[in-house]
């Protein structure tokens, strides 16, 4: 009988880690297919700040907007998405260079200067409770650069997130839901009409940060484990009070 309640616990935590992988919510992956290809290019020769919007690919409500602003310096910062079809995000400061960018969700609204709170029409990023964090893969990063979220529910209830990637830091980034904070009112991670990246490349010189893709995802697969652990411990202790 131990066997059985042992094959079944571990069935139980391959059946529930197989619905969570299928929970993951891709808010993107920066592949454009060719459609919506972009490149933002700021320095002190030109505008100190550009805005593009570029659909396609697999984004979250289908539309992102980008925006690059120029802090200071005397050579270039680009903002390049899927731009050599590499299917990646970077943030690109030259030498002596500072600046900042952002990326947001917000639904179409064929408008990258403005964030719609509400546009994604209202979201549920835990996919019924299953995810507990957004995560990012970090290819490559060479100063260490503060990468902040903020999720809205509506413009007066949002929250906020950052997590410093460290120089040469490379691989899968997590910020759990458990971490977002300030902002206003109350955030509703079921109901989410925005969210917001920002790479803040303000206060230090030839920030690069390449990031492969974004999401919502499930616990990690220790945290399964320790489930299926509590579920044998349990078929265990029905055993002894049976014998």
């Amino acid at each position: 009988m131990l066997r059985v309640k042992t094959l079944m616990a571990a069935a139980t935590v391959a059946i529930f880690a197989a619905g969570a992988a299928q929970s993951a919510v891709l808010i993107d992956d920066f592949n454009e297919s060719n459609l919506g290809n972009l490149e933002l290019l700021v320095n002190p020769g030109t505008a100190t700040d550009m805005t593009a919007e570029s659909p396609g690919g697999v984004i979250l409500g289908t539309e992102r907007d980008a925006k690059l602003e120029f802090v200071a310096g005397d050579s270039n910062a680009f903002a390049l998405i899927d731009a050599f079809d590499n299917n990646v995000f970077k943030h690109e400061q030259g030498s002596g260079v500072k600046a900042e960018s952002w990326l947001v969700w917000d639904g179409v609204d064929n408008d990258a200067a403005t964030l719609d709170h509400t546009g994604l029409g209202g979201i549920d990023l835990t996919e019924g409770g299953v995810n507990d964090k957004i995560v990012f893969s970090v290819l490559s990063v060479n100063v260490d650069t503060a990468v902040t979220f903020n999720l809205y529910t509506d413009a007066s209830n949002w929250a906020t997130a950052t997590l410093t990637v460290l120089d040469g830091a490379t691989g899968i980034k997590a910020i759990p839901f458990l971490s977002f904070g300030g902002g206003a009112g109350t955030l509703d991670l079921t109901d989410i009409g925005a969210i917001e990246m920002h790479i803040d490349g303000s206060s230090t010189f030839d920030n690069d940060l390449t990031i492969d893709f974004i999401e919502a995802t499930v616990p990690e697969p220790a945290t399964l484990a320790v489930f299926g652990m509590g579920l044998l411990g349990l078929g265990i202790a029905r055993r002894r009070r049976s014998a």
